[in-house]
């Protein structure tokens, strides 16, 4: 057998020694020392929160080995998991938090409360590994725990995070129920920043459901009792949201006054990061009048205020959109660079919802010039992703649009079965702007095989939701290929 090398072999003995040293002493002297220990790394800490934050975990640790030193010990435990937890979760280390939430909701010592709060952030975790349907069991679980010890505005606080996430799940009418009984229970306990929460996200509920007026209105409400608390952030988050459903409308001067606010606001906070979302937003604002060149250099810029910040997570969205950008400016090799690199990164990152929402930038860039069978194949690889998360709208979406890649290439039958398919996922009416921009596509595919009888009514249909939903290019865009398959086949217009 061959020999240790001396080196090895003292670190070996020195290890075992002091292990058995440690084992000796009783649990008693142990825990004096472990409490001994955690006092200095908590001293030594206390002038930096960067550095507690990093040693928050080893403090923790320190703690539970000092039970029996004191009371103080468990309740000091709690305490360092919870820093530790929410610095792994600002650091995208979602397996660490998630792991770290776990341990508090499982503690002995944990209140209701730190119990509920432990399993909202595991859903959040959970969310963000892109685990969404055990993100929704914690979610839920964290409310009902909330409930039952009486928590009223903490549950209130996780139905909202949930509401957002039964959306896509074809619960909308769940998602409003939520959120206007939150706006009640802040109403009630005269809480009204809660409301002007639970106010916004009652908005994206209406939008989403396809009533934009009453959304606008309610954006606007949340914003005015933000403005009137002074909270910053939330009417920055609010003027974010209402530009880009403004721009949608076609009432373009208004989203680019409320996207200057906006930005104006993010300054004012001091918050680079903020800034750099605000950046980020508009730049995906001027997308819906195709102004690609403006939305390219904001993403530029949002992409950089990102990376200076060290927001890895948030730079990555950010280089997605300018290739998307790239993309629609038919500067495919350059977007193709930018996609795929912005796929390495998210491999690097392991944050799966963004590397699924990247991989479907990467498919309309191959349908867009021309590779569709590429396109394919990674319209396939979203829309299995997207059946594991659970996520119906975004599948029926990615599913139209590869139905619409099947008619491209001329497999009809395919095209066909392919669009049923996503019309079925956004039936429940979920996104009902979605679902008649993917009916018109439908009704194309119709006249194309000769079936104007079955086009026509749905076509309609699609007009009349896009212009009540004030769509105006998707409108044209809607004419557009209805009017090219026309007179391909020598038909009239459907009126």
């Amino acid at each position: 057998m061959p020999s240790m090398p001396a080196e090895l072999a003292y670190l070996f003995r020195h290890a075992l020694l002091r292990d058995a040293a440690y084992a000796l002493q009783p649990p008693s002297t142990r825990a004096a020392l472990h409490a001994h220990a955690c006092d200095i790394i908590d001293a030594l800490t206390s002038g930096s929160p960067a550095l507690r934050a990093e040693a928050a975990l080893e403090l923790a640790d320190h703690a539970q080995l000092a039970t029996e030193a004191g009371p103080q010990w468990p309740t000091r435990e709690l305490a360092y998991l919870e820093l530790a937890a929410r610095h792994a979760a600002e650091r995208y280390r979602d397996e660490e938090a998630a792991r770290l939430c776990r341990r508090i909701e499982s503690h002995a010592a944990a209140t209701p409360a730190q119990r509920s709060r432990a399993l909202f952030r595991l859903g959040a975790a959970l969310e963000r590994m892109a685990r969404q349907n055990d993100a929704v069991a914690s979610h839920e679980a964290a409310r009902l725990v909330a409930l039952e010890a009486g928590e009223e505005s903490l549950a209130a606080e996780i139905g909202l995070r949930l509401a957002s996430l039964y959306v896509p799940r074809g619960r909308v009418d769940d998602s409003l129920a939520i959120a206007d009984a939150a706006i009640a229970l802040y109403a009630r306990l005269g809480d009204d920043v809660g409301r002007a929460v639970a106010l916004g996200v009652s908005a994206f509920m209406r939008y989403v459901k396809g009533d934009p007026a009453e959304a606008e209105a309610r954006q606007r409400e949340s914003m005015a009792l933000h403005a009137a608390h002074g909270n910053i952030s939330g009417r920055n988050t609010g003027a974010r949201h209402l530009m880009f459903w403004l721009a949608k409308s076609r009432r373009m001067p208004e989203a680019e006054a409320l996207a200057e606010e906006a930005l104006a606001l993010a300054r004012q906070h001091e918050d680079p990061d903020r800034v750099a979302g605000t950046l980020l937003d508009y730049a995906m604002t001027l997308t819906t009048i195709g102004d690609w060149a403006r939305s390219a250099e904001l993403a530029r810029q949002s992409w950089e205020g990102f990376r200076a910040v060290g927001n890895r997570h948030d730079a990555v969205r950010a280089l997605t959109h300018l290739a998307g950008c790239l993309r629609m400016k038919g500067d495919f090799e350059q977007a193709e660079a930018l996609q795929l690199q912005s796929l390495q990164l998210l491999d690097e990152l392991d944050v799966p919802n963004l590397r699924i929402a990247a991989l479907a930038n990467l498919a309309g860039l191959y349908k867009r010039s021309g590779r569709l069978k590429q396109a394919e194949d990674c319209y396939l690889q979203v829309m299995e992703a997207q059946r594991k998360i659970g996520d119906v709208r975004m599948l029926g979406h990615n599913g139209g649009n590869y139905a619409e890649l099947l008619h491209m290439q001329g497999r009809l039958p395919e095209s066909e079965q392919a669009y049923r398919e996503a019309l079925k996922h956004l039936e429940s009416g979920v996104d009902q702007h979605v679902q008649a921009v993917h009916r018109g596509r439908y009704a194309v595919l119709l006249a194309d095989m000769g079936r104007m009888d079955e086009a026509a009514p749905l076509y309609r249909q699609c007009i009349e939701a896009l212009q009540a939903h004030g769509d105006n290019n998707e409108l044209k865009k809607a004419r557009e290929a209805m009017a090219s398959v026309c007179t391909k086949h020598g038909l009239p217009m459907p009126v």
